[in-house]
């Protein structure tokens, strides 16, 4: 797997180029404004059980009132997963996970069928200590904009602050994204969101 990781904002991270990555034109790239109460690590893989690489974070305490940016290409087809480790220092007292992302390049969509996806408790999973442990639905505490945290620009007002059910230290969301190869793209594209539909469903 070869990705362009680009990040900016509060995360640590320099830009970095994987392979042979900066002359290849990507299907899709994600742009993610993230944050967490109290530090986050996300990173994109092709495996649901491993974490995959890297490409932003935001380990500065007592910084999540700031959305941390970054981006990440695609460079080849397949099922990626989005996993973020989400770390609690304060014992619990406030805790949360909150997100906005969104996609272009047309050659990829989200696990709701659209381009773009925000913290909810129907595209994310939430487990603890690793990831797919103990996978299960995560709690909401407010949209956006609610008490105790306000508003963290940069990120919509749809996204839901969530977490996992009385758990306090680090826990892991995971969310899936489908990119199409070239050049199916464009006609998987028609059928994909008719596909996350029914899996929602079941």
């Amino acid at each position: 797997m070869r990705a362009h990781l680009r990040h900016s904002s509060v995360g640590l991270l320099a830009p970095l180029v994987v392979g042979s990555a900066q002359a290849q034109t990507p299907l899709a790239t994600l742009t993610a404004a993230m944050t967490a109460d109290n530090e986050f690590n996300a990173y994109m893989g092709m495996d649901p059980s491993l974490p995959g690489q890297q490409f932003m974070s935001n380990n500065v305490p007592w910084t999540w009132m700031n959305a941390t940016t970054g981006s990440y290409d695609f460079l080849t087809g397949g099922t990626y997963y989005l996993h973020v480790r989400a770390h609690d220092v304060d014992g619990g007292i406030a805790a949360m996970f909150l997100a906005s992302l969104s996609l272009s390049g047309g050659a990829a969509l989200f696990s709701n069928g659209s381009l773009a996806l925000h913290t909810d408790l129907q595209n994310w999973r939430v487990s603890y200590p690793g990831i797919g442990q103990n996978a299960a639905t995560p709690i909401s505490f407010g949209s956006n904009g609610s008490a105790p945290w306000g508003m963290i620009g940069g990120i919509s007002t749809q996204a839901q602050h969530i977490w996992a059910a009385g758990i306090v230290g680090d826990v892991w969301f995971t969310t899936e994204i489908q990119v199409i190869p070239a050049p199916a793209a464009m006609a998987a594209l028609v059928f994909m969101p008719l596909l996350y539909r029914r899996r929602i469903t079941r």
